[in-house]
């Protein structure tokens, strides 16, 4: 007599469930969010198998085996404040017009973008222009310099730290981000030129001095006349990585006497933006 050793269909079928239907089931369980896994024994019995903690909330009365689902509180959103003053009062200075922000905690960083403007140099105007972002002590600025050589325009980067100064040729109507860095042992100056690609850096291993932002057009040496440029818009600006509007910065005009000579605009609505435009060269 020959005697079969193979395993007849039955045990064939209970073995295939046995080593198949856990993983269906764990992966079906899990993927509904259920915590308890079955396997399914060659005798047909149901035992558990693991408890698996996919979902810590206990299903609902009535709802034996359903998956739980949490649902977040609706968050609260609070209303963007606004940047304009009702009574836009505008400080006078002899030598400004732009924002500055008094940071009392101290000057990480500042930047802004803006195009730079046409100098007209109709007349021999032999007075500079420094627009860009600057340290209320001076100490470290990224501007670009206008001035008048003769009844020709002239246009200068103009980067500067304690370590010392960087001063190449720019072009009108170029879009540049003039951009400040400053820690206790470090101080960068830098300015992007987006339409030509160039670069300029200036840096020093000193800490910075800087306690204040300033962000606009500066006349420093007090005089007159000045030379008129187009309207500059300062956006995208920034004062340790927030927007102007949320440092409380300081708006001024640059006036002397009873002349206005360069007025700025109130903020933008949403604290980043403002221009500054001539108005008389005395």
């Amino acid at each position: 007599m020959i005697t079969s050793t193979a395993p007849n269909r039955r045990d064939v079928l209970l073995s295939t469930l046995n080593n198949q239907l856990p993983k269906l089931i764990t992966t079906a369980r899990r993927k509904a969010g259920l915590i308890t896994v079955v396997a399914v024994c060659g005798a047909g019995a149901a035992l558990p198998v693991a408890a698996q903690a996919f979902n810590p909330q206990p299903d609902p009365p009535g709802r034996a085996g359903s998956a739980s689902v949490l649902v977040p509180s609706k968050a609260r959103v609070a209303a963007a404040p606004s940047h304009q003053s009702a009574a836009n009062t505008v400080v006078k200075s002899t030598e400004f017009a732009g924002y500055q922000a008094a940071t009392p905690d101290g000057l990480a960083s500042e930047s802004a973008t803006f195009t730079i403007p046409t100098l007209n140099c109709s007349s021999d105007i032999d007075d500079p222009l420094y627009l860009g972002v600057t340290t209320s002590t001076d100490s470290s600025a990224a501007t670009i310099r206008l001035l008048c050589n003769g009844t020709t325009p002239t246009y200068t980067y103009w980067v500067y730290t304690p370590a010392g100064m960087i001063e190449e040729p720019a072009t009108a109507g170029d879009v540049v981000v003039a951009s400040l860095f400053q820690t206790a042992s470090w101080t960068e100056a830098e300015i992007h030129d987006l339409t030509n690609g160039q670069y300029w850096v200036g840096n020093t291993g000193s800490g910075g001095t800087g306690t204040g932002a300033v962000i606009g057009v500066n006349e420093p040496y007090s005089t007159v006349p000045l030379p008129q440029i187009t309207p500059t818009t300062f956006s995208s600006v920034q004062v340790n990585g927030d927007y102007l509007g949320f440092e409380n910065p300081t708006q001024y005009n640059l006036e002397r006497g009873s002349d206005k000579l360069f007025t700025s605009s109130a903020l933008s609505s949403n604290g980043t933006q403002f221009t500054v435009t001539w108005k008389s060269s005395s």
